[in-house]
């Protein structure tokens, strides 16, 4: 076998997120411009920071509306992910 090159990338989150969902999607969207030099034979995943997740409770018959934070925030962690931290 021959020398393996690593590659790394960072994906960063606005808020935490236990949405594995969510954050796959933060890693296509780096992973769609991310040159990859042959076949992967090793993926290690790591989370630097960690915080507490923040539990959102809405009242069931509440008269104000929902805002739309949670959106809010989804849209900034994809903006981050494809254009960069310092861009957003």
């Amino acid at each position: 076998c021959g020398q393996q090159e690593q590659r790394r990338f960072h994906t960063g989150l606005f808020r935490p997120s236990a949405a594995a969902g969510h954050i796959q999607e933060l890693v296509e969207l780096q992973l769609e411009n991310f040159q990859l030099p042959g076949p992967v034979h090793h993926v290690q995943v790591a989370a630097a920071t960690t915080a507490r997740l923040a539990l959102n409770q809405h009242e069931l018959f509440s008269d104000d509306r929902p805002t739309n934070t949670h959106e809010r925030l989804l849209l900034v962690n994809r903006l981050s992910s494809r254009l960069g931290t310092e861009a957003v």
